[in-house]
């Protein structure tokens, strides 16, 4: 029987561990009902030794919060603790990376957005713009904006038609979404032709001619043809991780090792991240012979960086990444300590 999985590729995708599923379905609620700095006092103060009652502050209902945090913390095996804490460091920079990405548009507070969720500790992307497209709370030019942004073909469709017929559309601003700006004139140029077909050869005169950074193209690279993928390889460089990720994915193994030749750190940077720092070690493993002294030395100083952030154990993964490094490096490691 063939393989489902190419495993000769560098990156395959994320299959997460019976371990890892179950760590984050604890650490999930943890965050929901407590927030990462109640969670990070409690575990700081278990470390030390202290699991009483705090009577700390002079807000009751913190106290009760405070307390019922600590009481949950230490339910879970001492052993598993620290692996619950850093999934819950995760999906907090989860939240925040994407309230950040979609400032622009929304001013959301904490409970005012629910959450999707993949099992792994993403946040479901596609699922939160669903959502949002369909809220009649929000303004329709907003949410039109989300459908352009994400690619919702059917969404954009809708919601033109509706702002068409209220007459919105004659005067519409395409503000500085790249994404926004290709809809509405597929849809002004009475959408001819596929959309993926129109948006590849959109986004090819774009990065051709401008250093701007495709957004959110794994919508279409799967579809296109290998000549048309070639052409954003290296482009794809400058996407966001999450889009660079699922390019990634649906790569062949002669295109992964195209965009590693290019810039090997790239990809090493992203299994640095939430949720795939365990992976880290073994893709390096992969690459190492792509990656010259002055990028190793560049990749060192941006662990030990990363490891001030105290939202997983870098220091080991550190000490782990020089003990496995080839002689070409070795220099390298001298000297380098964390």
């Amino acid at each position: 029987m063939a393989a489902l999985i190419d495993d000769s590729r560098i990156v395959i995708p994320h299959l997460p561990s019976l371990s890892h599923l179950s760590i984050v379905s604890v650490a999930l609620p943890l965050l929901n009902e407590f927030g990462k700095g109640t969670l990070d006092r409690a575990f700081s103060k278990i470390q030390l030794g202290n699991s009483s009652a705090s009577n700390e502050g002079s807000e009751e209902d913190h106290k009760i919060i405070y307390n019922r945090a600590m009481e949950k913390l230490l339910l879970i095996p001492p052993r598993l603790r620290k692996s619950v804490l850093e999934a819950v460091h995760g999906m907090h920079w989860e939240i925040e990376a994407w309230r950040c990405h979609h400032s622009n548009i929304f001013k959301f507070k904490d409970r005012e957005c629910f959450f999707h969720w993949r099992s792994e500790g993403t946040i479901d992307t596609i699922k939160m713009a669903q959502q949002l497209v369909l809220d009649q709370n929000i303004n329709i030019r907003k949410r039109f904006q989300i459908a352009c942004n994400y690619c919702l073909m059917k969404s954009v469709r809708t919601l033109w038609a509706e702002m068409e017929a209220s007459g919105e559309t004659k005067s519409f601003k395409t503000a500085d979404s790249i994404l926004v700006r290709f809809w509405v004139r597929w849809l002004r140029e009475g959408s001819r032709v596929p959309w993926t077909q129109a948006a590849a050869e959109y986004f090819d005169i774009l990065v051709r001619n401008s250093r701007i950074p495709v957004t959110r193209f794994s919508a279409i690279f799967s579809s296109l043809r290998p000549e048309d993928r070639k052409k954003f390889l290296i482009p794809l460089l400058s996407s966001l991780p999450e889009d660079f990720r699922l390019c990634i994915y649906s790569m062949t193994k002669e295109e992964q090792e195209e965009v590693v030749r290019e810039s090997p750190l790239s990809l090493l940077y992203l299994h640095l991240d939430w949720p795939l720092q365990n992976l880290f070690l073994e893709t390096a493993e992969k690459i190492i012979n792509f990656i010259d002294a002055r990028s190793f030395r560049i990749l060192l100083r941006y662990i030990v960086d990363l490891n001030d952030i105290g939202d997983f154990d870098y220091k080991e993964l550190f000490r782990e990444l020089r003990n496995r490094i080839p002689d070409h490096l070795r220099k390298v490691r001298e000297g380098a300590d964390i």
